[in-house]
């Protein structure tokens, strides 16, 4: 009963009939963290654009998809006590929408900072902006609404959680705040959402900052939710890369690393190394992983530049199989 309702704010007018399934093809851009405020703004307080990456990444997509590391709200007071919080205002939505994004999680340790009020600005922003907010609300229920886009035909579901509010009193009545990244209500909303969409796509804020590879229990989940019909699973929160693993025709990116963030090598090393992926689909199932290696210079991801090419590190990728022509490195 609980998913039935979800369901019909979701997915809004569809013009389809609700088990009309596709089986054209799109695809998908994923990529890391995502903070325009702070020392972001203040380098650039009359906006920026990704001249090498939107035009020729993002636009090529259907959908494109990142983890929003803040809330955007003009609210001046941090609700939380510690080192950093992160905002930007929500005079700065029109970015994401101009770069190309349409759907966000804030399913993260920072979308709390200033508090629940500005997890609602935040979702109100990104709505008046043509984005779609997942994995934060008012109450557990909320934060735990999938949303449903459509692409040529095609459903696909997005789920998104954190592993920072898994501790918290969550199943309180008066919970407010973000997706709490445990394995049974994981698992709950996956069989629930399965069955009514093409495309199922699970993004998890999870594991340790700087830390280059992902711990044991990150892969068995990853690897559980492959085996229970989720296509792709997005991680986030290191800050840096981490391995991208092809697992019975899944793929799961532990760590996409940082998109636009105001970290430098100085204070994090590696959190300059970042990529976009590109997940291309046909007939439900992955038919081509394309790997676009970035470099963060002055806070914003280059993919051409004149004096170097960013480069991936093959053994991050791992378990493709070589006769399939699935992956591709851009």
């Amino acid at each position: 009963m609980r998913f039935c309702v979800l369901l019909s704010i979701c997915i809004g007018t569809v013009a389809m009939s609700p088990f009309a399934f596709g089986s054209s093809s799109f695809s998908i851009v994923a990529v890391g963290d995502i903070q325009i405020g702070r020392h972001v703004f203040a380098k650039y307080p009359a906006g920026f654009d990704l001249p090498d990456i939107t035009p020729s990444i993002f636009k090529k997509s259907e959908i494109v998809f990142g983890n929003l590391e803040s809330c955007l709200s003009d609210s001046k007071k941090p609700q939380v006590k510690k080192r950093y919080t992160f905002k930007a205002s929500t005079s700065s939505t029109h970015l994401l929408d101009e770069l190309g994004f349409n759907v966000l999680s804030i399913a993260n340790n920072h979308c709390m900072d200033f508090g629940i009020t500005a997890v609602a600005e935040t979702r109100k922003a990104l709505l008046k902006n043509n984005i779609k907010a997942l994995g934060a609300g008012k109450s557990l229920s909320e934060a735990r609404e999938p949303i449903i886009l459509t692409a040529n035909g095609n459903r696909i579901g997005f789920l998104a959680y954190t592993a920072d509010s898994a501790k918290a009193d969550f199943m309180s009545k008066s919970y407010q705040g973000t997706a709490p990244l445990v394995s049974k209500l994981i698992m709950e909303d996956v069989k629930a959402l399965r069955p009514v969409v093409d495309v199922l796509i699970v993004s998890l804020h999870w594991g340790i900052e700087g830390v280059l590879t992902p711990n044991d229990k990150q892969i068995e989940l990853g690897h559980e939710l492959i085996g229970a019909g989720v296509n792709l699973v997005i991680g986030h929160h290191p800050h840096v890369l981490q391995r991208i693993e092809w697992y019975q025709d899944g793929v799961i990116a532990y760590s996409l690393g940082n998109f636009i963030f105001d970290q430098t090598e100085r204070l994090l090393a590696h959190s300059t190394e970042s990529v976009a992926l590109r997940i291309s689909f046909l007939n439900k199932k992955i038919s081509e992983v394309a790997v676009y290696p970035l470099v963060l210079r002055d806070y914003l991801p280059r993919h051409k530049m004149d004096d170097e090419k960013p480069t991936f590190p093959v053994n991050m990728l791992v378990g493709f199989p070589k006769n399939r022509g699935i992956l591709k490195i851009h």
